[in-house]
């Protein structure tokens, strides 16, 4: 394989841990590197917390400032063949898309990856659709996460655009039964929380469903939310329906883990449930399915991608109390649609997933660039 293409790879990377900067990392893990010369660089300031990440203020835009001048600097000095970028919403695209449109004035082949739903970046605003047709016009390749930016791609034909979803780690997240890590399983099902305690994430809804769960006598479960307290502190009606609900004992509220810790909660779980109001492709559920859990979700962004409706899970609206209550109490009292919905998910993981058919075909992509000449009008 060609060891010559040089990428430098623009992303997030590390604290503080997310989607972006665990499949950052999963994928240096892969034989990627060792087929091109990849660059990882660092991108975000990595001071923020979730609550101000992507919204346009004085802090926000300095942190972007100095990020932009640090890419200047390493794109100086390794001179690659191609930039790949990959970007959010908010401030983060701003200060991505100044990087991607200084690359392409200086020669080098762009690739950007868009972590959110295309409907947060396709507003409609006359200034932010000029702004995307000048950036759009300026960039090489877009990676689309999930399948539903194909669709808001089609107006820019020059584009190569590439389906190339998230991928996990097949030989770390394992199912209960085939763990080399086993664990006892504790009494009744346990549902599975993990993430940050934002009202973005559907943590509202998910409070009022487990409530309404307890009104109607289903007590046979336990919900464990794993997150940062600190950040639910911060909404006042999140903080007051958590101190609230968390009197009982069907909730417990854990601290952000990682490595054997995060294992763990994964392999006590029956049920993982995440019901964001938007999403990119989220690494949770692609953990929940290796490690062969019913997943309960909102059908926004990605997730669709993932879960396949009434499968390997529920897809439910966003927002909807009731819709969720009831996935929870379906999957809580059926024993066999449970684990027959982990089962699927598992084998969906395992063909789609694996994080190394990533790698491929991102390397397969940045060999297409390296031959291929665009013409921009």
């Amino acid at each position: 394989m060609n060891k010559q293409i040089k990428v430098l790879y623009a992303s997030h990377f590390g604290h503080p841990w997310g989607g972006i900067s665990i499949q950052n990392e999963l994928l240096m893990e892969t034989d990627l590197p060792k087929w091109i010369d990849i660059i990882p660089l660092e991108t975000s300031s990595g001071k923020l917390d979730f609550n101000q990440r992507g919204k346009v203020k004085a802090k926000n835009l300095i942190n972007a400032i100095a990020n932009i001048f640090r890419f200047m600097r390493e794109y100086l000095r390794c001179k690659p063949d191609i930039v790949d970028i990959g970007t959010a919403y908010g401030v983060s695209f701003i200060k991505h898309s100044i990087m991607a449109i200084l690359s392409h004035w200086l020669g080098t082949k762009v690739v950007v990856t868009f972590h959110c739903s295309p409907e947060i970046i396709f507003t409609n605003s006359p200034l932010s659709k000029m702004f995307l047709r000048f950036f759009f016009q300026r960039i090489n390749a877009v990676v689309a996460i999930s399948k539903e930016w194909l669709g808001y791609l089609e107006d820019y034909p020059h584009l190569i655009v590439r389906y190339i979803p998230n991928g996990v780690d097949l030989n770390y997240f394992k199912p209960r039964e085939t763990s080399t890590y086993s664990t006892p399983k504790k009494e009744g099902i346990n549902i599975l929380y993990i993430g940050h305690i934002h009202r973005e994430k559907g943590i509202f809804e998910l409070l009022e469903a487990i409530e309404l769960l307890t009104n109607q006598k289903t007590d046979n479960f336990s919900l464990n939310i794993v997150g940062n307290i600190a950040e639910a502190q911060k909404d006042p009606l999140i903080y007051a329906r958590l101190q609230k609900i968390t009197s009982n004992n069907y909730i417990k509220i854990f601290s952000p883990v990682f490595g054997e810790e995060k294992l763990r909660y994964f392999r006590e779980a029956d049920i993982l449930v995440l019901p964001s109001y938007h999403e990119g492709m989220p690494n949770v559920i692609l953990e929940g399915m290796a490690a062969g859990l019913a997943i309960i979700a909102t059908n926004v962004g990605g997730i669709p991608d993932l879960v396949a409706n009434g499968d390997t899970g529920i897809l439910i609206p966003p927002r909807d109390v009731f819709s969720l209550a009831n996935a929870l109490c379906k999957l809580i009292n059926d024993k066999i649609v449970r684990q027959r919905m982990g089962e699927y998910g598992l084998a969906r993981a395992r063909m789609l997933f694996d994080i190394n058919n990533k790698a491929k075909m991102l390397f397969d992509l940045y060999s297409t660039l390296t031959s291929y000449t665009q013409v921009v009008n």
